[in-house]
């Protein structure tokens, strides 16, 4: 398995996205606009794209960001992490998640979030995969369509 941060493919990013939207229960179509404007803002974004061979598997996209009412309070959040099927249960997760806490380690991050709202995969299941990752269940988030 190979695990790119620089030079990713945009179409590779947009099917892996539209993949996820497929299962999400969000509605809509990627906004491929916004795509580049991630994929080239590495200060702030992290974007991870795995591949078997050269078939993409997977996608994590996290970023950091000053809490805006504390003062040097610096958190990260994910705003996707996303497995082809075929590949759920293997290492491909794991290894998003290690890297994304170095990265985010090496940012001055004092917090970092990991979250499901999606509805993708079972939440149970995901919520032991991060604790076995060292984080703790705090609250929760709920969801709303308008």
């Amino acid at each position: 398995m190979e695990y790119k941060t620089s030079d990713l493919n945009t179409k590779d990013v947009v099917t892996l996205l539209t993949r996820f939207l497929d299962e999400s229960v969000f509605e809509g179509r990627v906004a491929t606009d916004n795509v580049v404007k991630v994929l080239s803002n590495k200060d702030k974004f992290l974007t991870i794209v795995a591949y078997k061979e050269l078939e993409p598997v997977g996608i994590f996209v996290g970023y950091t960001y000053e809490h805006p009412l504390f003062v040097g309070d610096y958190l990260s959040g994910d705003l996707l992490v996303y497995v082809i099927p075929e590949y759920r249960g293997s290492l491909v997760a794991t290894r998003f998640v290690k890297k994304y806490i170095q990265w985010a380690t090496n940012k001055g991050v004092r917090y970092i979030q990991l979250g499901q709202t999606t509805g993708v995969g079972n939440i149970e299941r995901v919520k032991k995969f991060y604790e076995s990752m060292g984080f703790k269940t705090v609250g929760f988030n709920t969801l709303k369509e308008v």
